[in-house]
């Protein structure tokens, strides 16, 4: 039983402590940037690192995350005090009022959530899985499914192999068929 959460999981990142990040400076973030690397993933590449941003207050801040990798990733121009998209050079922004103006302006957030998509599907080698012939509404359906997906959570009868799912009803596990449960 050890090694079966290592086996069966389907992604296992190592988390590591890196850059401090303080208040006064940059984003406005007391924290850390974390160094995530893919140890095991059946969809991206074992070995790819990428930064997390961590808040002491609020823990891992996704949004924030997004800004840095798409800086890092270079598309995000400019410095200091006028910071910009690629794709939007005319609207600009300083790191600590990044969110703000992210939060207030439907545009802005549109194209930085447009580019956030497109580089992080770059980071997965669609067509190492699923052949060059995959588009990407195949994709999204794909992911979509995976998403709505049931997942067996608990078993409720060893004997007939009943199994409460993730969504509350109970289900016979060979087949996925629901089941009704009648509890004495």
């Amino acid at each position: 039983m050890g090694s079966s959460a290592i086996y069966l999981s389907n992604v296992l990142l190592k988390l590591t402590a890196s850059t401090k990040l303080d208040d006064q400076e940059g984003l406005g973030i007391k924290g850390f940037k974390i160094v995530a690397e893919f140890i095991k993933s059946r969809s991206a590449e074992a070995g790819r690192k990428f930064d997390l941003i961590f808040s002491q207050s609020k823990g891992y801040l996704n949004t924030e995350t997004n800004y840095t990798t798409l800086k890092d990733n270079k598309l995000i121009g400019g410095a200091s005090r006028s910071f910009y998209l690629n794709d939007l050079p005319d609207f600009k922004f300083s790191q600590k009022d990044f969110l703000s103006k992210y939060t207030v302006n439907e545009e802005f957030r549109n194209i930085f959530e447009k580019n956030v998509k497109e580089l992080y599907t770059s980071f997965i080698p669609v067509t190492d899985i699923f052949g060059d012939e995959v588009v990407d509404n195949e994709l999204e359906k794909i992911v979509e499914e995976e998403n709505n997906a049931v997942e067996l959570v608990e078993c409720v009868d060893e004997t007939q192999n009943i199994w409460l799912g993730s969504d509350k009803k109970y289900y016979e596990a060979e087949t996925m068929t629901e089941v009704e449960v009648t509890f004495d």
